[in-house]
C-alpha cells in the first residue's frame, strides 16, 4: 500500500500540506501546481487504468481531473481530504468517458499497460506480484475493482470511499468483500493451502493399577465353637 509523505487524510485541516499547496494553485502558483500533480499522478493513473481498462482513456481521465483541479482549487471548502477532493474530480471524469464509450471497451488488458500503471516507488523485488496484483484488479467488475483499488493500492477508509464513490458505507464494505474473494482466487497460486493438520490421536488410557485390597471387603469370620448358640449344639 502506497503512502507519501505529505498523504494527510484529515478532513478540513488548515495545517495540511495539501491543503496549503491547494491555495497556492488557486493564488496562481505553478510550482505549488506541479507539487500536486507529483503527488497523485501515478495513483490517480493506476486507478483510473484499472477502471477503465485503457491506457488513453485513463490518461485522458487524468489530465482532465488536474485541469479541474487547476480550476477549481479555490471552491475546495475543506470538507474532505485533498486526497479524497481529486479522487473525487477523476470519478467523475471516469464516469464521462464510460458514457461517451458505452461503459468502455472490452480490451485485452496485457502486462505491459499494466506495468505503466505501477507507480514508480512500487517497483522492487516484489514487482512481479504487485503486477499479477494489479493485473488482477483491473480484470474484475469495474463496481469491485474501484473499491478494492482505492482501499488496498490507495489506502482510502470506507468512508473515504463511500464519500469519492457516493455510496453507502454498507455496500462498500459488501463489495470490498466480494472483490477481495475474487481477487484471491485469481490470485490463488500466491495463496497457497494451508498445510494439512493430522488428525489428532486421542492419549491412551492409563495403565490399570492393582487397587489394594479394603478391608470392608473382607469376607465376615466364620463363628467359633465358643460363640455357638445352644442350637448350634443341638441342645433341646
Amino acid at each position: 500500500m502506497r503512502t507519501d509523505p505529505l498523504d494527510s487524510l484529515g478532513a478540513g485541516d488548515p495545517d495540511d500540506p495539501q491543503e496549503q499547496l491547494l491555495a497556492k494553485v488557486a493564488a496562481g502558483n505553478a510550482v505549488a501546481f506541479e507539487q500536486l500533480v507529483h503527488l497523485h499522478a501515478d495513483r490517480l493513473y493506476a486507478l483510473a487504468y484499472v477502471m477503465l481498462k485503457n491506457r488513453a482513456d485513463a490518461e485522458d481521465a487524468v489530465q482532465e481531473t488536474f485541469l479541474a483541479v487547476f480550476e477549481s482549487a479555490s471552491k475546495f471548502q475543506g470538507k474532505a481530504s485533498v486526497k479524497t477532493w481529486i479522487t473525487r474530480i477523476l470519478i467523475k471524469r471516469i464516469a464521462r468517458i464510460r458514457r461517451k464509450s458505452k461503459w468502455g471497451r472490452l480490451l485485452f488488458v496485457s502486462r505491459q499497460p499494466v506495468m505503466d500503471a505501477m507507480p514508480a516507488s512500487h517497483r522492487t523485488e516484489d514487482t512481479e506480484i504487485q503486477i499479477d496484483t494489479l493485473q488482477a484488479i483491473a480484470q474484475l467488475p469495474s463496481e469491485f475493482a474501484s473499491v478494492v483499488m482505492l482501499r488496498e493500492i490507495q489506502g482510502l477508509t470506507y468512508a473515504q470511499i463511500a464519500d469519492v464513490l457516493d455510496l453507502p458505507r454498507g455496500t462498500v464494505e459488501s463489495r470490498l468483500h466480494r472483490g477481495r474473494a475474487l481477487l484471491k482466487d485469481t490470485l490463488a497460486d500466491y495463496f497457497p493451502p494451508p498445510p494439512e493438520v493430522p488428525p489428532e490421536v486421542p492419549p491412551e488410557a492409563p495403565p490399570q493399577v492393582a487397587r489394594p485390597p479394603d478391608e470392608s471387603d473382607k469376607p465376615e469370620p466364620a463363628l467359633d465353637h465358643e460363640t455357638q448358640t445352644d442350637s448350634d449344639k443341638g441342645v433341646t
